[in-house]
């Protein structure tokens, strides 16, 4: 009777052992999320920029890593250039064109294109309504697609840099 209790507790004991529930997946900690207008300093990382829509798609990024919501103040310039450069003195005047679209939180006039938040982790996507790349230059001239953006904070605002399409 003996060996057949030890034999059951050794068998329980095995079974409860045997049982590892580690996965060996790692686990991502857990996002982190702030308001735009706490962060005294943050970042814009451009995730997609479609050149003839204008549309883009970016995530505001405060320098340790947490992400920013909130954002409701910007500034976006586009700027249109030919694919090739013309060789003909006469057409250098009309060598580029800029659109510019800008909002500020709490202005009573409609913003100039849409900002949209698509979650709360700092994701947003911008959708240039209204843009005329054709509005200085030569009917489908514009080859080459570029945008600066610049979004506001009650403290910061992200260092401008040109993107280019692709």
């Amino acid at each position: 009777m003996k060996y057949l209790c030890t034999a059951a507790i050794l068998a329980s004991l095995i079974l409860v052992a045997g049982c590892d529930d580690d996965d060996d997946e790692p686990v991502e900690p857990p996002l982190t999320v702030a308001n735009i207008d706490t962060a005294a300093s943050f970042e814009l990382v451009m995730n997609n920029f479609d050149g003839p829509s204008g549309e883009l798609g970016f995530t505001l990024v405060h320098d340790q890593g947490v992400r920013l919501n909130g954002a409701a103040s910007y500034t976006i310039h586009y700027l249109g250039m030919p694919a090739e450069p013309s060789v003909k003195p006469k057409s250098w005047k009309k060598w580029h064109t800029i659109n510019t679209f800008s909002c500020q939180a709490g202005q009573t006039e409609p913003c100039q294109g849409a900002l949209d938040a698509l979650d709360d982790e700092g994701n947003y996507r911008f959708i240039a309504d209204g843009l005329n790349w054709d509005k200085s230059a030569v009917d489908s001239a514009v080859g080459v697609y570029k945008v600066a953006v610049e979004v506001h904070g009650a403290l910061a605002s992200n260092p401008v840099e040109f993107y280019t399409a692709e």
